[in-house]
């Protein structure tokens, strides 16, 4: 089996994401063909950055800024961990490049994975792997759909924790294979993710295990849901200071 790691250059994850590469790596890097950055640090994202930290999401806001300045000063702890693992890495615009699709044939991959990236995949290279596109929603599918449901779902007492599912071209659709509780009632954000990471890596870590036994994907999960909820947004100045008033450490 021949798996390509998406995420984004820069997350808001604490470590960058680097506690999933970190568990994952050593338990299938022989099946990880690459990672793939896409390049996303720009003016703006460093102004979200700042705009949290002011609104009071001080450890996310801190966090972040610190994912950006480790990369500014050409230091990221991913890239490091896939050198010690001899996975290379290539930095794109979009998965939906010319370059990024004909990076997937060249290498005869099987799987891309999309992990914390906001690239819409379009049908090129949602067809290119030869097992499609699989995507690590942050919610619990189908249940929650949309950005930062994790957070959402935390901050209004319900269970949070991701989704693997199948990418189609319909945002959040495409069959189930995981889904994970990672926290209810959980209060620091922060810590949160740092769990959600390493739960997200034992879970691709069994998909790909299954690929390599079964050279398929598992079967789809079944489940429906009475009470779908959709986040459209991320939350505003209002919104992030009730969740503090509230007891969530931002």
């Amino acid at each position: 089996m021949r798996a390509l790691l998406a995420t984004s250059q820069i997350t808001y994850v604490p470590g960058n994401y680097a506690p999933l590469f970190k568990q994952l790596l050593p338990l299938q890097a022989h099946q990880i063909k690459g990672i793939i950055l896409l390049q996303n640090l720009s003016p703006q994202i460093l102004i979200k950055a700042l705009g949290l930290y002011a609104m009071g999401a001080r450890k996310t806001g801190l966090g972040f800024l610190q994912n950006i300045v480790r990369l500014m000063l050409n230091w990221d702890p991913r890239e490091v961990l896939a050198r010690q693992f001899n996975v290379p890495v290539f930095k794109f615009e979009s998965m939906n490049s010319p370059e990024a699709i004909k990076l997937v044939k060249d290498l005869d991959i099987d799987l891309v994975v999309n992990m914390r990236t906001r690239c819409i995949y379009k049908s090129p290279i949602l067809a290119a792997p030869r097992l499609g596109c699989i995507n690590i929603h942050h919610g619990l599918l189908p249940d929650y759909r949309g950005t930062l449901c994790d957070l959402y779902a935390l901050s209004e007492g319900r269970p949070a924790g991701f989704s693997i599912h199948h990418m189609v071209e319909k945002v959040d659709a495409g069959v189930l294979y995981k889904r994970c509780e990672v926290g209810h009632g959980d209060k620091n954000y922060q810590e949160y993710l740092k769990r959600s990471a390493q739960i997200e890596a034992q879970a691709l870590s069994e998909i790909f295990s299954y690929i390599e036994k079964e050279g398929r994907l598992p079967e789809p999960l079944a489940f429906n849901s009475a009470t779908p909820h959709h986040y459209s947004k991320t939350p505003n100045h209002k919104q992030i200071r009730a969740m503090i008033d509230q007891g969530l450490i931002l």
